[in-house]
């Protein structure tokens, strides 16, 4: 058994709404940071959630990594 995920591993076994900690481990950023994007009108997040929560999808989305989501088995490209 391998210790240590690929970042689409990852990524996939991820539940469809995230939390702020999940998005900094994607982008590889600290705390401060991800709230500082988090706050940007542009971000998808959920509305009136505390904790922040944000749509796996619309996330991978707006970062650019969509590819990473598997759908039938099959990572989309």
């Amino acid at each position: 058994m391998r210790g240590v995920l690929t970042l689409d591993e990852y990524i996939n076994s991820l539940p469809e709404v995230i939390t702020i900690k999940e998005v900094q481990k994607i982008l590889r950023i600290g705390k401060s940071k991800s709230y500082e994007i988090a706050r940007h009108k542009d971000f998808p997040k959920l509305p009136v959630s505390k904790p922040i929560r944000i749509p796996k999808r619309e996330f991978l989305e707006w970062a650019g990594l969509y590819g990473f989501v598997k759908k039938g088995g099959k990572a989309n490209g």
